[in-house]
This record gives C-alpha cells, sequence and structure tokens, in this order.
C-alpha cells in the first residue's frame, strides 16, 4: 500500500483501493500461493477490477492447475 492510501486509511477509515492496486493485491496474493484468500480477494474485488478480472481468474486457474500438475508428478518421482 501506498503511504498515502495508509494514512487515508487510518484517518477515514477503509479507503477504495484503484484498479492498480487491487491487480497488484491479486497478483502478490497469487504469488504467495494464497490461493484461497486470492479467489476471495478476487470476487470481492470483481467489479473494481473490471476487464482486469477475467485476466487475473486466468492467471489463479493457471497457477492452480500448474501446482496440481507438480503435486502429479511429484506422485511418480
Amino acid at each position: 500500500m501506498s503511504e498515502t492510501l495508509i494514512v487515508n486509511y487510518l484517518i477515514k477509515g477503509r479507503v477504495k483501493m484503484n484498479v492498480e492496486e487491487l491487480v497488484q493485491k491479486a497478483k502478490d496474493l497469487i504469488g504467495e500461493g494464497n490461493v484461497e484468500h486470492a479467489q476471495q480477494f478476487i470476487e470481492e474485488h470483481k467489479d473494481e477490477l473490471g476487464e482486469h478480472y477475467h485476466k487475473i481468474t486466468a492467471m489463479l486457474a493457471d497457477t492452480t492447475t500448474d501446482g496440481l500438475f507438480d503435486k502429479i508428478k511429484g506422485l511418480f518421482q
């Protein structure tokens, strides 16, 4: 979060994140492997994400598919 957003959050309460911040947060959650939280976050902000929603859900699907493939591959090694 940017310093301005943090200050606004502390002063005014919850502040809406802009699209770039939403996309970055979703990417961070996916990158950390926090799939369930990422799915929840993406669904909660579906309308705000707009055109980015489909790109992020595709990225999430690729991540979960790759993770499943790695788990299956690990069974045979």
